[in-house]
């Protein structure tokens, strides 16, 4: 496993960043870009792949927008129609304005990260969920959102448009209650390490978040070199106050599916980084050592929560 799609080098075609490095408003020429760049990612990958990717394309206009949520989703040859997914999430499109608003660590980072999961847990996807020793009904599902932005003013109405129109979709089509648990991550990536920091939100899945706390403890041990080991450092934690469950549900893409009912993880800092909504959310401020720590620790919990026991190196 590597990292090294996730990079700085805007001469790197293989980069991930590359291709997210620029304005993203939906509907426009560059957002149809990087639509394209995340379906050609997925096909590549079931080229190589023993289980398809399989892609559902959510296309909806609203206020006079074209909006595209991608989904993409492997399953274990056993899955039944009881089966549920383990949901990874983020927003690709962008602000309207400030204009040139590249939105690296809104949410840019977050998609390239789900990028790099996919393909690096391609292959062993394939080996866990051919296992026909017994029956799988958990298998791994990616959403990426387009319209989480407000056009004019953040209200109800004028807001995480992909995220309403898909869940209005899936609840007509009796598919919400195949999420087992919705990890979204969003404004990761920060060159400050409080603003990389994400308490847990919901006590309907603080052991989820535990258990996220706990692998990040066992790497902090195993990765000396991605890690300070300093206490402050951690993302996560149950222990300090700051970590613990706030009074607060920050809005985002998972609230017409929590309202549903639905577990969610909410990977997001509760200090955000000052580049928010300011044309200096680019590149120049991504950290990708924070970049690295958030990618390979959510590839661990993917692996763990999907009960892989398959040899799998990895190689931060």
């Amino acid at each position: 496993m590597s990292t090294n799609r996730l990079n700085l080098n805007n001469t790197d075609e293989l980069n991930h960043f590359l291709h997210f490095n620029k304005t993203r408003v939906p509907g426009s020429k560059n957002s149809i870009e990087v639509q394209d760049y995340i379906l050609n990612h997925f096909n590549n990958l079931t080229s190589r792949s023993e289980i398809p990717w399989e892609i559902e394309l959510d296309n909806f206009q609203e206020r006079g927008y074209n909006f595209t949520n991608i989904i993409v989703s492997k399953k274990p040859k056993s899955f039944s129609n009881k089966g549920k997914y383990l949901v990874l999430a983020a927003h690709y499109d962008t602000l309207l304005k400030p204009k040139g608003f590249i939105g690296a660590i809104d949410s840019a980072v977050s998609c390239g990260i789900l990028l790099d999961i996919a393909e690096s847990l391609s292959q062993v996807l394939d080996l866990h969920f051919q296992d026909f020793a017994y029956d799988m009904n958990l298998g791994l599902k990616f959403i990426f959102f387009d319209g989480e932005e407000a056009f004019e003013k953040w209200s109800p109405t004028d807001s995480i448009y992909g995220a309403r129109h898909l869940y209005e979709k899936w609840h007509h089509e009796a598919k919400i209650k195949d999420i087992e648990l919705l990890i979204l991550l969003d404004l990761l990536g920060a060159p400050d390490p409080k603003s990389n920091q994400v308490p847990s939100y919901f006590a309907e899945t603080h052991d989820n978040y535990n258990d996220l706390t706990l692998l990040e403890n066992r790497l902090v041990e195993n990765f000396p070199s991605l890690y300070d080991n300093s206490y402050q450092s951690k993302y996560l934690n149950v222990v300090q106050d700051e970590f613990i469950v706030p009074q607060v549900t920050m809005e985002d893409d998972h609230l017409p599916f929590l309202k549903a009912g639905v577990p969610v993880l909410h990977l997001i800092p509760s200090r955000f980084p000052k580049q928010w909504h300011r044309k200096k959310d680019n590149f120049h401020n991504v950290d990708l050592q924070a970049v690295n720590r958030w990618n390979l620790l959510l590839k661990a919990y993917v692996l763990e929560h999907l009960e892989i026991t398959e040899p799998f190196t990895y190689n931060p």
